[in-house]
């Protein structure tokens, strides 16, 4: 299995490391702390504002530098998360080919399809770490897990992901209309490219349950 570092302490491309911005209004507070040894995606996710929706997201920054992951050598991303540092919810990993300029009349930017792919604690191998007080636990995500969406809805891509040209890459939690809320922490050792799984059957954590599966 070989696999190529996209997200660590920070997110690597085929130029400088990039930065990483948030994707969210005062009622859908969240950070991205990063260290030597990954990140903490974390938050408050206040469903209220809106009426039960409501989302809060992390993505990487400076679209317009013309910096791009080629990824069409993998079969897929394998996520690695901290457990100790995660809870159950729901996770929605994003990718965009197309970032369109900001609107020249408001400033606002212009939306493009989004490939997503969801996942949550519950879906990851336990794996033992050298990292002291580390649990961690991995994902292998194949492409064809990553569906076409447009502001939010699924939709009908006219073309595939051009996976030659990842143009932003990010992390969201949604509210699923009140069935997410409230705090909550996603702990990431790293996103890497991958050529294959090389991963046995999912060992579900011992403080995931199937039921809290279903109902992220």
């Amino acid at each position: 299995m070989s696999t190529g570092e996209l997200a660590g302490a920070g997110v690597r491309n085929n130029g400088p490391p990039a930065t990483i911005g948030s994707v969210e209004e005062d009622h859908r507070c969240s950070h991205l702390n990063c260290n030597t040894s990954g990140a903490s995606f974390h938050g408050h996710l206040d469903i209220q504002t809106l009426g039960g929706a409501g989302f809060a997201s992390q993505r990487t920054a400076n679209d317009d530098c013309h910096r791009h992951w080629e990824l069409a050598s993998f079969a897929g991303l394998e996520v690695a998360i901290d457990l100790s540092q995660s809870d159950n919810h729901m996770y929605t990993l994003i990718l965009k080919d197309t970032v369109l300029p900001r609107n020249p009349v408001d400033g606002r930017e212009q939306s493009t399809v989004s490939w997503e792919a969801e996942f949550s604690k519950a879906d990851c191998r336990v794996e033992h770490s050298t990292r002291s007080h580390t649990r961690t636990a991995s994902l292998f995500i194949p492409w064809d897990r990553f569906k076409p969406t447009y502001r939010g809805k699924p939709c009908g891509a006219s073309q595939p992901l051009d996976l030659s040209n990842i143009k932003r890459i990010a992390i969201m939690i949604r509210s699923f209309f009140g069935s997410q809320e409230g705090d909550f922490c996603l702990g990431i050792i790293s996103i890497a490219g991958c050529s294959s799984p090389g991963l046995e059957p999912p060992t579900p954590c011992e403080t995931c349950t199937n039921d809290q599966h279903a109902g992220a």
